[in-house]
């Protein structure tokens, strides 16, 4: 399964102030700790007791001396820190941030194998298979681990959007109902299950919730869109041209 190949970017052996330039995510309180996959260093002293490696640049003759610079001083200080899972994670961000993403996926399989309690790395580790081309790894990775963070709003939007775009309605409306429990407030989910709602023929149920995520947030051109398109299906074409107009250029990421 693609978390067993993530994870095992750590088992198999193969930052400190940085500013997290990308998108940094808040996740409520997940309940209990989700359990160690067997044979990570959560929960395994002779795993703990071994350091993990550090990730270098690939190919750093490609890449800015800015850049090079940057993470030399980021791989010093996870060197410092070996067994940190923030450490790793965070040098991840710091490649994720500059488009290296397969040295980003390796930080972020290592840090959830160090804890795999912290949802953030697997979100990562999410953002960066798809950047690589690997929508389907990232759709199987979020599947595998959301039951263990139910509570973690961003991970259960992106597992919507990912089951959305593969064309698995049923995962979708259920991810997306778990992130609007989490976050009753973000328009994201709201938006995410009106467009299932109209792909089911349900015009009046996607009206209403977008109108609702409208409340929320005003600005938000793709549920501004989404509404025309509900509306012109209920036969309201007065108020879909209104809402088509406010709606130009949205699109399901803003």
């Amino acid at each position: 399964m693609a978390s067993e190949q993530f994870l095992g970017r750590f088992r198999a052996r193969d930052v400190g102030a940085w500013a997290l330039c990308a998108l940094v995510v808040a996740c409520g309180d997940a309940g209990q700790p989700a359990p160690a996959p067997a044979g990570t260093a959560v929960g395994n002293p002779a795993a703990a007791s071994q350091r993990p490696p550090v990730r270098r640049l690939d190919k750093p003759e490609a890449t800015s001396r800015r850049v090079r610079e940057a993470v030399e001083r980021a791989v010093a200080q996870v060197e410092a820190a070996a067994t940190d899972a923030r450490a790793h994670g965070e040098l991840g961000m710091l490649y994720e941030a500059n488009g290296l993403w397969a040295e980003a996926l390796s930080c972020y399989g290592t840090a959830a194998a160090l804890d795999p309690a912290e949802p953030m790395w697997l979100l990562h580790g999410a953002f960066a298979f798809v950047a690589l081309g690997q929508p389907g790894e990232a759709l199987q990775l979020l599947k595998d681990v959301a039951g263990l963070h139910p509570k973690c709003a961003p991970l259960q939007q992106q597992l919507g959007d990912l089951a959305y775009e593969a064309g698995d309605a049923t995962t979708a409306e259920s991810a997306y109902r778990a992130a609007l429990a989490a976050a009753p407030d973000a328009v994201e989910p709201l938006v995410g299950l009106a467009q299932l709602a109209l792909d089911a023929g349900r015009a009046q149920e996607a009206a209403t919730l977008l109108e609702k995520a409208l409340a929320s947030d005003a600005r938000y051109r793709a549920a501004h869109f989404l509404l025309g398109t509900s509306f012109r299906a209920l036969g309201r074409e007065a108020d879909a041209e209104r809402a088509t107009k406010l709606g130009t250029g949205g699109s399901r990421r803003r």
